[in-house]
C-alpha cells in the first residue's frame, strides 16, 4: 500500500526476554523486559474430580470460520499449491488495486474481467486456505489520482458522482466475482485508508459521499460515509453472501500512533473508545476489524526511508500499547478482528543484512518465536482470529522465494516464518475463543 499515515509504527517487538534464543536484539530497541500484557499469571491447579468434565459445546460458526488461530502470508495469483508446501499458511492475501475504470485496474488481471478475484478464491480453496482480499482503489481512480495529498485524493474522491460511479461498478465486479468462485468463506477488506483518513481529517459519517445512482443497491440510501458502508454491504448480500467484509481499523485517525506519540495507558483507551466512536456513527460496518502494524519492515523504514530506529523498532511499551487499543476496538466493537500487513523480516537468519529483499524486522518472533507464543495468544483473547504478514513494498522482505533480481536460494527471510509457522502447527494451534460472523 502506499505510504499509510501508520508507517511510524514500523516495528521490533523482540526485546524483552522470551525472544527465540538465537535472536539478536539491535541496539536502539534494547529496553527492560516488561510482562507480556493480556497473559494471565499462573495460578494453582484445581482441585482433581473423579467426575467426568462436560464436553464444551462448539462455538456457533456460521461464517464457516476455522476454529483457529490462523496465520497467513501475502500470496501472488496461482501460488496456494506452492504456498501450502513450505507451510501450513491458513490464509493467504492479495490487494485488488489500480484506479476504477482505468488500464491499471486490477479487474484486466489475468484474463480480465474480473477473473483475478475468481481464480484467487479458487486457487485458495482448493488448498484449505481463507482467500482475503484487499480492496484499495479509490485513490488511484480520477480525476483526483494525481494530486499529491493522499488525504485529498480520497476525500475529494468520495465526493465525485464520476469516481463513485466507477469505485461502486467496480466494487460490484468484485464481490460478484469473488461470490461466483463457490460456497466458501473469503474476505474483502474496504479501501484501507478512507475511513482512518476520514476520521483523521474530522469527516463525520455524514460527510457527502455521491452514491447516489450508481447502483439500484443504492436507492433510498443517504448521499454519505454510512450510506457508502450500507451500500457495499448491499451488494454483498445480492451476488457474494459468503464473503466477509472488513473494516481497517487505522490508529492514526485518532491523530496519534503508538510509537510516536508514546501515548499513556488511559490515552491508548481513549484512542481505541474514538476508533469506536467513529465506527459506530457510520452505522457498525462490515464484519471483521483489520488492524495494521506499518506496512513495510523496520530496517527498510530506517536504511530507505531513513527513519530514526528508535522511531522504527517497537519496544516492549510499544507492544502493550498496540495490544491494549486492538483489545479496546473489539471489545468496544463486539467484532472479531484481523492483524494484517504485519512485516515478515527477522533477526535471527544472517541473511538479513537490511539490503534488498532482507530488512529486518521482529514481529515474527514476537508473535510465533517466544516460549509459548504469550503474545499471540494475547491477541487471541483479546478476539484476533488471524495474523497476515506480507510488506506493501516489492524491495521488502517476502517472507518467499524471489524471482527478481534479489532471489537468493530459498525464503528471502531465510525460512524463518515459515518453519515458526509449521512449529505452531505442530505444537497445535490456539482454539479461537470467539468466531466471526455476519454483521459482527
Amino acid at each position: 500500500m502506499p505510504f499509510l499515515q501508520a508507517a511510524a509504527l514500523a516495528v521490533t517487538l523482540c526485546v524483552s526476554t522470551g525472544c527465540g534464543d538465537d535472536a539478536t536484539r539491535p541496539t536502539a530497541s534494547a529496553t527492560s523486559a516488561t510482562p507480556t500484557p493480556g497473559v494471565a499469571t499462573p495460578q494453582t491447579a484445581a482441585p482433581v474430580t473423579t467426575r467426568a468434565a462436560r464436553p464444551k459445546k462448539p462455538l456457533p460458526n456460521p461464517a464457516g470460520w476455522p476454529r483457529t488461530m490462523q496465520i497467513g502470508l501475502i500470496d501472488p495469483e496461482n501460488g496456494a499449491t506452492a504456498l501450502s508446501r513450505r507451510a501450513p499458511f491458513g490464509v493467504r492475501w492479495h490487494y485488488l488495486s489500480g484506479g476504477a475504470g482505468t488500464s491499471g485496474s486490477w479487474d484486466l488481471w489475468r484474463t480480465g474481467g474480473g477473473s483475478y478475484a475468481t481464480a484467487y478464491v479458487q486457487d485458495s480453496v482448493k488448498t484449505g486456505t481463507v482467500p482475503f482480499l484487499s480492496y484499495y482503489v479509490l485513490q488511484q481512480t480520477p480525476p483526483f489520482d494525481t494530486l499529491p495529498d493522499e488525504h485529498q485524493r480520497v476525500l475529494r474522491g468520495i465526493k465525485n458522482p464520476a469516481t463513485m460511479k466507477a469505485v461502486v461498478a467496480d466494487l460490484r465486479l468484485a464481490l460478484t466475482r469473488m461470490g461466483q468462485a463457490g460456497n466458501r468463506t473469503s474476505v474483502l477488506q474496504i479501501e484501507a485508508d478512507l475511513w482512518g483518513y476520514a476520521q483523521q481529517q474530522g469527516e463525520p459519517a455524514t460527510t457527502r459521499a455521491a452514491i447516489a445512482g450508481t447502483d439500484p443497491a443504492a436507492v433510498g440510501l443517504p448521499d454519505t460515509l454510512a450510506g457508502f458502508a450500507r451500500l457495499i454491504t448491499r451488494i454483498r448480500d445480492q451476488v457474494a453472501p459468503k464473503v466477509l467484509l472488513a473494516y481497517p481499523v487505522s490508529v492514526f485517525g485518532t491523530n496519534k500512533d503508538i510509537v510516536g506519540s508514546d501515548p499513556t495507558s488511559d490515552q491508548v483507551k481513549a484512542m481505541a473508545a474514538s476508533s469506536v466512536r467513529y465506527w459506530r456513527s457510520l452505522g457498525r460496518p462490515f464484519d471483521l476489524m483489520t488492524f495494521e502494524y506499518a506496512n513495510r519492515d523496520a530496517g527498510y523504514q530506517v536504511k530507505v526511508d531513513g527513519m530514526a530506529e528508535k522511531d522504527a523498532w517497537w519496544t516492549a511499551d510499544n507492544e502493550a500499547r498496540h495490544l491494549e487499543y486492538v483489545r479496546g476496538v473489539l471489545s468496544g466493537s463486539k467484532r472479531t478482528g484481523v492483524l494484517w500487513q504485519v512485516p515478515p523480516g527477522n533477526t535471527v537468519k544472517k541473511i538479513m543484512d537490511d539490503t534488498p529483499g532482507h530488512y529486518r524486522d521482529t514481529k515474527v518472533q514476537a508473535l510465533l518465536g517466544r516460549k509459548g507464543r504469550p503474545y499471540l495468544r494475547a491477541y487471541r483473547d483479546a478476539g484476533v482470529v488471524a495474523v497476515l504478514f506480507g510488506s506493501a513494498f516489492p524491495n521488502d522482505t517476502c517472507a518467499c522465494r524471489r524471482t527478481d533480481q534479489y532471489a537468493t536460494k530459498g525464503d528471502d527471510d531465510g525460512g524463518y516464518l515459515a518453519a515458526q509457522v509449521r512449529k505452531y502447527v505442530r505444537d497445535g494451534e490456539l482454539p479461537l475463543r470467539r468466531l466471526p460472523k455476519r454483521g459482527g
